[in-house]
């Protein structure tokens, strides 16, 4: 089970990407109060929907690379596995020094730093066997 896991990190960090793109390009204003817990100011509507657009960007090109491996796809999954651990410090971050105080902040941290952590054993599991 655990060894599935593992293996299928990536498939499981491009769908929470993509989920999470897709709902700031929907309802941005209701993504940040939840992850937040603050209003968007004037253009934050339109930040947070281009931060989706990049999420999902970044969630296709991973699940591409996952499905048909090409030259550079270990790349795509390293830049993956760096941005869910920078999401997980950030969103820390923002919670402790009190600028993020949504409900869904430290659930976010957590499956981004299990994602990340996910992703790091599989990378080091491919290395040593």
């Amino acid at each position: 089970m655990m060894k599935q896991l593992i293996r299928r990190s990536t498939q499981l960090s491009c769908f929470v990407e993509l989920s999470t793109g897709t709902a700031l390009v929907l309802f941005p204003a209701f993504v940040i109060q939840l992850l937040l817990g603050k209003s968007l100011p004037d253009g934050g509507h339109q930040l947070a929907q281009l931060y989706g657009a990049a999420l999902i960007g970044l969630g296709i090109a991973c699940w591409s690379s996952v499905q048909v491996p090409v030259a550079g796809s270990s790349r795509l999954r390293l830049g993956l596995m760096l941005y869910n651990f920078g999401a997980a410090f950030l969103l820390a971050g923002f919670s402790v020094n009190g600028t993020a105080q949504g409900l869904m902040v430290w659930p976010a941290v957590l499956i981004h730093f299990a994602l990340g952590g996910l992703m790091l054993i599989n990378q080091q599991s491919k290395r040593l066997f």
